[in-house]
C-alpha cells in the first residue's frame, strides 16, 4: 500500500474517543469494555457469547449489546446497525477512518474510493472493539464494498477484533452469504477460532436461515466439522438446536472432501 500523503500514520486501532459509552460495552467477564461512540442496536451480534440452547462461553456479554451476542442467544434480530458519533474534537486521521468504516457499512463505493485515495492508511484503522471497515462491510452484506477493501488491503482478511472475530465470522453470524463467498474465494481461514473457540461454521450453524452459508463452508476441503467451542459444542450440535439444517452435517463426508 502506498504511504499516506496527508500525514496520517498507519494505525491499527482508532479509539473514537469523546462520544458516549458504546451500547456494546461488554460485561466484566470478557475483559473488554468499549468506550467508542459506536453504539449499536440491541439486536445481538458480533462477539463470542452464549448461543441459545447451549452453554455459556467465556465471552459472555451484556444483553444490551448490538454487535455482540445477547445473553438470551446469539441469533440476529433484524439488520445490524452501527452509529459512530464523531467527537467534538477529532483528529483528521481518525475522522477519515471513521468515515471509511461508515461508508463500508453503507456500501457507498464512491465514498470508499474517495476516502481510500485521500488516506490509504485509513483502511487499516479499527474502532475501539477492533472492527475494521472490512468487518463492517461483511456484517452488513456489502460484497462490492468488501471487494474494494480487500483489493486495497488484502491483509484485512485475517484481522481480528478484540474478541478474535475475523471478517468471515461477522459474515457468517449475520447471514452475509455473498461476503462470505468472497472471503472464502480470497483465502479466508474457514477454521479461524475466536476467543471463545467459535469458528465461522459454529456461527453459521447457530442461525436458522443459513443453508447457503453452511453449504459454502461444508464444501471447503479444509473445513473442520469436529472443532469444538470453549463450551464444548461442535457446529453440528448447534445446528441441531438452532435450525433445520443439521442434516447437512450428516451428509458431510470428510473423506470425500479431501483431495
Amino acid at each position: 500500500m502506498d504511504e499516506p500523503t496527508n500525514g496520517c500514520t498507519n494505525a491499527s486501532m482508532s479509539n473514537d474517543r469523546g462520544a458516549p459509552l458504546s451500547a456494546d460495552a461488554v460485561s466484566p467477564t470478557s475483559g473488554h469494555v468499549s468506550t467508542a461512540g459506536d453504539a449499536r442496536v440491541p439486536s445481538s451480534g458480533d462477539v463470542d457469547a452464549p448461543l441459545s440452547g447451549g452453554t455459556v462461553s467465556d465471552d459472555t456479554v451484556t444483553p444490551t449489546s448490538g454487535d455482540t451476542a445477547a445473553q438470551t442467544g446469539d441469533s440476529a434480530v433484524g439488520e445490524p446497525q452501527r452509529t459512530e458519533d464523531a467527537p467534538q474534537q477529532e483528529d483528521p486521521c481518525e475522522r477519515a477512518a471513521r468515515q471509511l468504516r461508515q461508508a463500508a457499512e453503507r456500501g457507498d463505493l464512491e465514498a470508499l474510493q474517495r476516502l481510500l485515495a485521500s488516506d490509504p492508511s485509513a483502511v487499516q484503522r479499527a474502532d475501539a472493539d477492533g472492527y475494521t471497515a472490512l468487518h463492517r462491510a461483511c456484517y452488513a452484506d456489502k460484497p462490492e464494498a468488501a471487494r474494494l477493501l480487500l483489493d486495497a488491503a488484502p491483509g484485512l482478511i485475517g484481522r481480528r477484533t478484540a474478541d478474535g472475530w475475523q471478517p468471515l465470522h461477522s459474515a457468517c453470524k449475520w447471514g452475509s452469504l455473498d461476503c462470505a463467498r468472497l472471503l472464502v474465494e480470497r483465502g479466508a481461514d474457514v477454521n479461524a477460532m475466536s476467543e471463545g473457540a467459535l469458528t465461522p461454521l459454529h456461527l453459521a450453524a447457530s442461525q436458522p436461515r443459513s443453508r447457503g452459508l453452511l453449504e459454502l463452508l461444508l464444501w471447503s476441503p479444509f473445513i473442520d466439522v469436529e472443532a469444538r467451542s470453549r463450551a464444548g459444542d461442535r457446529p453440528a450440535d448447534l445446528a441441531s438446536r438452532h435450525g433445520p439444517w443439521a442434516s447437512l452435517f450428516a451428509l458431510h463426508a470428510p473423506a470425500a472432501n479431501c483431495f
